[in-house]
């Protein structure tokens, strides 16, 4: 059987619509009693695209993107999203293992092996980044690496914003610029 399904996630920045599957329903066998399966919705290998007049905002690749409806949350796997400003400047993309996505509050945090470029052509490495839709806000407690070119500035802790495309590493601030290659 086809189960077809048209589900509204992350309030309004995804909608995924397709099919999923044949066979079975997804109903799941636990010690003799039928139950519902945990997640309202799971998808794999998704493809996601958002326009706002005529122009990409969001475009996203991730292995699984799993939907709990009465938790208000998004869990994705091996994630990858770029951003365009839709008042022009220069896209943001952003990697992780991981990501969970508040639909409510419209917050996104990434965790795992977090890397993305934009801001000015800087490439950056974090263990976890948080990101505020509404305020456009992004923050990472933890290491943080920026690279650009042949500067590379590290730190404990980031604050910034996507709106002005600025960021501010908060201690342990070590810089290093490696010179240009001698020519000879």
């Amino acid at each position: 059987m086809r189960l077809f399904f048209l589900a509204t996630l992350l309030g309004g920045l995804l909608v995924f619509s397709g099919c999923s599957g044949t066979g079975e329903t997804p109903l799941q066998q636990e010690r003799g009693a039928w139950r519902d399966a945990d997640e309202d919705v799971r998808v794999e290998g998704i493809h996601f695209r958002e326009w706002m007049k005529g122009r990409l905002l969001w475009d996203l690749d991730a292995r699984t993107a799993t939907y709990y409806h009465e938790d208000e949350k998004v869990f994705f796997q091996q994630v990858g999203v770029v951003y365009h400003p839709p008042e022009g400047g220069q896209s943001v993309t952003l990697r992780a293992d991981h990501a969970c996505y508040e639909t409510g509050r419209r917050r996104l945090q990434a965790e795992g092996n977090v890397q993305g470029a934009g801001a000015q052509g800087f490439r950056f490495r974090a263990d976890s980044l948080s990101y505020d839709l509404e305020s456009k806000n992004v923050k990472s407690p933890g290491k943080v690496l920026l690279e650009k070119d042949r500067l590379t500035v590290e730190g404990i802790g980031m604050e910034g914003s996507l709106a002005d495309q600025t960021f501010v590493l908060l201690s342990s601030v070590r810089t290093v610029f490696d010179p240009p290659p001698v020519v000879r």
